[in-house]
C-alpha cells in the first residue's frame, strides 16, 4: 500500500497497491474498500500499472464518480476511471519527473492537476482524452526561503483558510495566513519521528502529521503533537516478547528497536542503536534485553532505564539469534558460523556477563537458539538444514545430525527451531529450505506457527513432525514474514515483516470445528 484517498462519502478509501504474492492480485492496482466493514469493494487498474501507484484522488464535484490514477512508471501515466463500474475513461503520458501528488478541481469536475519535482501541470478530461496544460508564475509570485530542503506538503485549514507547510529536511511545519505571510507560528518535530512527509486536517478536528519515520503525530502547532502510530522504516528481524507482560521488542536495520503495549498498540519507549539490529531476547526476569547487530556487536539494555548496561563486539558477522537459558545463568548468541556462550551473574548491584565458551562450525548460519529444560545443553539450528547439539562446559558437538534419535524426546524450553524432529511437517512441497525464516510454539497450548517468504503466517497443532502438515494460513503481510511469537500468556500472535516494515498482532480464535 503505497497511498490513499478518501472517497467524499467519507465511508470509501481507495488504496494503491504494489505488487502482491497471489496470482490474482499479483499486479499493482488500485483497491478500493469500505472503511467500516473493510471489504473490498472493486479492484481497479489490474494490468494497467507498471511497478507501482504513486499517487490517486477521487473527483470531488460530481460526488466521487470519478478515480484519478498516477503511476511510477518512467512516463508517470495519469488514469482517469469510472469508479463504480471500474472503466478506464481515458490515460495519458504525464512527466519523466517524480509525480507527488494529483487532484481532481473541488468546482470543476473535469479538471485535474499534478504537481512533482519541478512541474505542476493541468489537465482537462474530454470526449475520453486528456489534454495539459504546464503551469508558469510570474515573477514575484514565488514564495522563497519557506523551508531548508525541500517542502513536502501543502495543507489548507477548512475552518480559517490559513496554510500549514511541512519540510522533510529541516522537520518543520510552517502556518501561513491567506495572504502567504507568515503568521509566526512554527513547529519543530522531533528528531525519532524524522521529517514531515503529509499535513491533514479536517473541520474541527486536530492536525494529523506524517512522518518520513513511519510515524503519524496528533495535536496543534500551539500545544505538543503526540505520536499516534510509530514504526520501523526498514527490515525488522528482531522480535521478542517481555516474559510476563503484554509487552514486546522489535529491532530493525534502521537502528531503532521498539518496546510495544500490545494492549494499547503503542511504542512504550525507543532506542536508537549504534548499528542496525537484527535478533533480540529478553532475560527471564523481563529486567534486560539483548539486542544483537548486522556488524557482530550486541548491547544488553536495562529495561527499567532503557540504558545500555554492556556492549561487546563478537567478530564481525552478524549476530543472527540470542537467546538466555530458562535460569538465566547463561546467554548464547549466535553468528553465521560462531555460537559465544556467556554466563551472567550479579555482583555488587552490577550484572556481569562473561564469555565461558566459544564453538565454530562451518555447517552454515545459526538461525536460531534453543535450550533444554536443564539448561545445560543447547541446540542450533543452521542454514545447511542440520541440525547442531552442543553441551556448553567443554565446547564439545554432541550431535551433528538431525536424524539421530538421542534428539527426538529431549524436552526443550522453547521451540523456534524450524528444522527439528517436532518442526519437520512445517516445510511445504518444493520449499528450498530457505522459505521458512521462523518459527514459534505457544508456551502451554499445542500451537505452533511460522513465518514464511510468501507473506504468510501459518498455524500448526503441535507437534508437527510429519511431513506436508495441515495448516492454516493467514496473510496480512505484502512481503516476507521475518518472525513470529507467542505473547507470554499465548493471548496473541505477534509476526513482523520484511520489506513492509510492519507489526501486526494476531488473536487464536476457536474454528468452529475445532
Amino acid at each position: 500500500m503505497r497511498n490513499l484517498a478518501i472517497h467524499p462519502d467519507k465511508v470509501r478509501v481507495a488504496t494503491g497497491q504494489v505488487a502482491g504474492h497471489d496470482r490474482k492480485d499479483s499486479k499493482p492496482h488500485v483497491r478500493i474498500w469500505h472503511s467500516t466493514s473493510l471489504n473490498t469493494l472493486h479492484v481497479i487498474g489490474i494490468g494497467d500499472f507498471d511497478r507501482s501507484v504513486c499517487c490517486l484522488s477521487f473527483s470531488k464535484q460530481d460526488g466521487g464518480a470519478k478515480l484519478c490514477v498516477v503511476d511510477e512508471s518512467n512516463e508517470h501515466e495519469l488514469f482517469v476511471y469510472d469508479v463504480e463500474k471500474g472503466r478506464k475513461l481515458a490515460n495519458t503520458k504525464g512527466s519523466q519527473d517524480p509525480v507527488l501528488a494529483v487532484e481532481f478541481h473541488p468546482s470543476e469536475p473535469n479538471s485535474i492537476i499534478d504537481v512533482g519535482k519541478g512541474h505542476i501541470q493541468f489537465w482537462t478530461l474530454e470526449s475520453g482524452k486528456l489534454t495539459k496544460k504546464s503551469g508558469v508564475t510570474k515573477a514575484g509570485q514565488a514564495i522563497t526561503g519557506a523551508h531548508e530542503g525541500g517542502i513536502f506538503s501543502i495543507c489548507v485549514d477548512p475552518e480559517d483558510g490559513t496554510i500549514l507547510t511541512g519540510g522533510g529536511k529541516d522537520r518543520k511545519i510552517v502556518q501561513w495566513d491567506s495572504s502567504y505571510q507568515r503568521t509566526g507560528l512554527t513547529k519543530e518535530i522531533g528528531e525519532e519521528y524524522g521529517g514531515v512527509r503529509m499535513i491533514s486536517k479536517g473541520q474541527g478536528g486536530p492536525t494529523l502529521i506524517g512522518t518520513t519515520k513511519n510515524a503519524i503525530l496528533c495535536g496543534s502547532l500551539d500545544l505538543e503533537l503526540q505520536p499516534l502510530v510509530q514504526g520501523h522504516i526498514d527490515e525488522l528481524w528482531g522480535l521478542a516478547c517481555h516474559p510476563s507482560q503484554q509487552q514486546f521488542l522489535t529491532a530493525g536495520s534502521d537502528k531503532m528497536i521498539h518496546m510495544w503495549d500490545s494492549t494499547a498498540k503503542t511504542a512504550v519507549w525507543s532506542l536508537e542503536l549504534p548499528d542496525p539490529g537484527h535478533s533480540c531476547c529478553f532475560s527471564p526476569d523481563g529486567s534486560a534485553v539483548v539486542v544483537g547487530m548486522e556488524t557482530g556487536r550486541w548491547v544488553a539494555i536495562d529495561t527499567s532505564t532503557h540504558n545500555i548496561v554492556a556492549e561487546h563486539t563478537d567478530g564481525n558477522e552478524q549476530i543472527e539469534c540470542c537467546l538466555f537459558s530458562p535460569d538465566g545463568s547463561h546467554l548464547a548468541l549466535g553468528s553465521r558460523t560462531i555460537i559465544y556462550m556467556f554466563m551472567t551473574s550479579r555482583r555488587e548491584d552490577r550484572n556481569t556477563i562473561v564469555l565461558i565458551d566459544v564453538m565454530c562450525s562451518n555447517s552454515g548460519d545459526y538461525e536460531v537458539l534453543f535450550w533444554n529444560v536443564p539448561s545445560c545443553e543447547q541446540e542450533t539450528s543452521s542454514s545447511s538444514l542440520r541440525d547442531v547439539e552442543w553441551a556448553s562446559q567443554n565446547c564439545t558437538v554432541i550431535c551433528h545430525c538431525s536424524s539421530s534419535s538421542s534428539l527426538r524426546d529431549v524436552e526443550w524450553a522453547s521451540q523456534n527451531c524450524t528444522l527439528s524432529f517436532a518442526t519437520a511437517g512445517i516445510w511445504p512441497r518444493g520449499a528450498d529450505g530457505t522459505d521458512i525464516n521462523n518459527c514459534a510454539k505457544a508456551h502451554k497450548k499445542p500451537l505452533l506457527v511460522s513465518a514464511d517468504d510468501f507473506g504468510k503466517v501459518n498455524l500448526f497443532k503441535y507437534p508437527c513432525s510429519q511431513p506436508k502438515t495441515k495448516c492454516q494460513s493467514f496473510k496480512a503481510h505484502s512481503s516476507h514474514v521475518t518472525n513470529v511469537a507467542f505473547l507470554f500468556d499465548d493471548s496473541r500472535v505477534l509476526s513482523t515483516g520484511g520489506n513492509d516494515m510492519s507489526v501486526m498482532q494476531w488473536q487464536i480464535v476457536a474454528a468452529d470445528n475445532d
